[in-house]
């Protein structure tokens, strides 16, 4: 057999087994962009207590939620999520600053008023804000907005190739500012 043949044939027998050996990437175990709702199920079972949170930071695989401690007001722990596990124990969180326990109180918001079904919507209107059809999201932040005022807000953050910004929602998915770089 001459040499050009026994390239081509060993070229279509790569050719023919590649497809074969393609393999699809996994699809992640969850995708807390579009549903929350088991993160939200391990947390009130793992929670002893009304679910108090300080921060919440969502990314589309994984959560990290900052949470009073119902038996130990004073104290804030780190809950995290990820591959659809919440880990236990949380984190103890180090405070810091002059604060007291009326204002860590006046932080914290219940786990029942988030909606979380109100994520994709946010995020498909904050591309659209920002004018990034193809930006993407991929961390979302839910906090009391002091010192600024006192209104639990989203923050959806989104970069694409040229830009950076992010809209701030209210807990009912109203928009509130828009930032753009």
């Amino acid at each position: 057999m001459s040499r050009a043949l026994t390239c081509s044939l060993a070229v279509l027998a790569v050719l023919a087994a590649a497809p074969a050996a393609w393999v699809a990437p996994e699809k992640a175990a969850v995708d807390l962009f579009e549903d929350a709702s088991d993160l939200t199920a391990q947390l009130k079972k793992a929670v002893a207590g009304r679910v108090m949170i300080d921060e919440l930071t969502l990314y589309r695989d994984s959560a990290s939620l900052d949470i009073q401690d119902p038996k130990r007001k004073e104290n804030i722990d780190r809950w995290k999520y990820r591959d659809g596990k919440l880990a236990f124990p949380p984190d103890p969180v180090k405070l810091s600053g002059d604060y007291t326990q009326a204002d860590l109180d006046a932080a914290v918001f219940p786990l029942e008023s988030i909606d979380f079904k109100l994520i994709p919507v946010m995020i498909e209107d904050a591309k659209a804000r920002l004018k990034m059809p193809d930006g993407k999201v991929t961390v979302l932040t839910l906090k009391r907005g002091f010192p600024f005022n006192d209104e639990v807000r989203w923050h959806v953050s989104a970069t694409d190739a040229r830009h950076t910004g992010s809209v701030e929602y209210d807990l009912k998915g109203k928009k509130k500012s828009v930032w753009k770089e």
